[in-house]
């Protein structure tokens, strides 16, 4: 069985991959949302 400090150490280093995977995935979903707004914005302006 683990010891305490065994555990510990294997709790803190997921705790710090979820919040690593967590500010990738808010990153990437605001990449989506700024190129999704340029995309928008591009051909409209040709039909005006």
């Amino acid at each position: 069985m683990a010891s305490v400090s065994e555990l510990a150490c294997i709790y803190s280093a997921l705790i710090l991959h979820d919040d690593e995977v967590t500010v990738t995935e808010k990153k990437v979903e605001a990449k989506k949302e700024e190129s999704e707004e340029s995309d928008d914005d591009m051909g409209f302006g040709l039909f005006d």
